[in-house]
């Protein structure tokens, strides 16, 4: 994979799954670590130093942990009802931590295995290295919600040919993943997507550069608004819609016809088609990581 995806795939991931570094249960009561990093069953909480990221003891960090501890306090985090899904209340229970630098490499090994696994056990992925750098970061988004082996066994066929043909709308308009829980990380996806085929475009773009500004903050727009000294987010929106397929004139000014491109396209999106250009419009267009 680029360079750009590798390096920025926890401060992307980060708004969308959270970072916590000590073992706690998620929602569906499985233990998990770091940005959702799995360690359920205890095996996984045990071989976490082998990957790279050690414990330590918040309150005596000098010792090395044993595996006996990793296992009793795994234990206990997992068998608490009261813990399900409050990370929060897991900070008390739990006295080991991995630290920073150390999620940093474990995450780095994880996608890597993802990138092989994928590239390697499904046809349509196989050029998964040359693809553009916010398609493989797409992909990989994908990957950690379902695990690498999403699309194995003939699973996502539109999707999975979509990706064969370097058909990034196609890809962005089949990417949808079906819980609750995924709306944001499924409008990013498609806005990931959408910036490949923006990358793909005559004249094509550098594939190893990443369009998505990740760490970026976009201020809800919306009808009345205009650009303003070096603030161009109403061009921008034009702009964007336009590619989409949605035209309008770039006058910078958020116009009726601005209104009614947005409405449309959140329409075809699923979301409140209202006109008013929010974090989670912004990100299916493909311009930033909406918070959690």
């Amino acid at each position: 994979m680029w360079d750009a995806v590798s390096q920025t795939f926890v401060s992307f991931s980060e708004p969308l799954a959270g970072k916590v570094l000590w073992m706690h249960q998620d929602e569906r009561g499985l233990v998990s670590i770091g940005i959702g990093n799995l360690v359920d069953p205890v095996e996984l909480a045990v071989a976490l130093p082998e990957r790279g990221a050690p414990y330590y003891d918040k309150y005596d960090p000098a010792p090395p942990v044993t595996e006996a501890q990793i296992g009793a306090y795994w234990e206990r985090g997992k068998h608490d009802p009261v813990l399900m899904g409050n990370w929060r209340a897991s900070e008390a229970v739990t006295r080991l931590r991995i630290n920073e630098d150390s999620l940093t490499v474990l995450v780095g090994r994880q996608i890597a295995e993802y990138e092989d696994h994928m590239s390697g056990q499904v046809a349509e992925f196989a050029n998964f290295p040359n693809w553009p750098a916010d398609a493989q970061l797409g992909l990989l988004s994908m990957a950690w919600a379902m695990g690498p082996a999403f699309a194995s066994g003939g699973r996502w066929p539109k999707f999975r040919a979509a990706c064969a043909n370097e058909d990034w709308f196609g890809a962005a308009a089949n990417c949808h993943m079906v819980n609750d829980w995924l709306v944001k990380r499924n409008a990013v996806n498609r806005g990931l997507f959408r910036n490949a085929a923006w990358s793909a475009a005559p004249p094509p773009s550098e594939p190893a550069i990443l369009f998505l500004p990740v760490g970026a903050v976009r201020p809800t727009i919306q009808r009345g608004q205009t650009d303003t000294g070096d603030d161009t987010l109403v061009s921008d929106l034009q702009a964007w819609l336009s590619f989409l397929g949605y035209p309008v004139e770039q006058t910078g000014s958020f116009d009726d016809a601005t209104h009614d491109a947005v409405v449309a396209f959140q329409r075809d999106e699923g979301f409140t088609a209202d006109g008013t250009v929010d974090e989670l419009t912004w990100a299916a267009l493909g311009f930033m990581v909406p918070s959690m």
